[in-house]
């Protein structure tokens, strides 16, 4: 793996995200037993999209910028429906500014994570045109 950051500020992306779901799920004082299959489901299927691009970008594949950016805009549409839940919901302040704070960071490393993968696939991109730009001098020389 040649790009640890980004697969390890999607996975902190989706870490602030399942805190933040906590926080909207069981913090507006809703019974835990009705609220815990809605949260669990939730959570399976983001752990789902987050695995996809997480391993291929394991795998250095070069398409793994899309489907991480897919990820990192369902990730900051809820986390901004968290804030304004937070504001227009009758929970706790408390809840509501640590739901607040941890939806904050969670956009901050969603930025970072989606820089970091245009990053990736700028640089798959140059050095890739560098290994065909040697490969048709090789030829052009005569050597193979």
């Amino acid at each position: 793996m040649r790009d640890v950051r980004v697969v390890s500020l999607t996975i902190a992306s989706w870490i602030f995200y399942t805190i933040v779901n906590a926080g909207v799920y069981f913090g507006f004082g809703k019974s835990a037993s009705q609220q815990w299959p809605h949260f669990l489901a939730n959570e399976g299927i983001m752990l789902v999209f987050v695995a996809i691009p997480v391993i291929m970008f394991a795998l250095n594949w070069r398409f793994s910028v899309y489907p991480q950016s897919f990820v990192l805009i369902i990730l900051t549409a809820v986390l901004l429906l968290a804030v304004v839940q937070t504001f227009t919901g009758h929970g706790v302040v408390f809840i509501n500014v640590m739901i607040d704070l941890f939806a904050v960071i969670g956009l901050i490393t969603n930025f970072e994570a989606f820089v970091a993968g245009a990053r990736f696939r700028r640089n798959y991109e140059e050095n890739n045109r560098i290994w065909v730009e040697r490969k048709a001098n090789k030829q052009a020389n005569g050597r193979k």
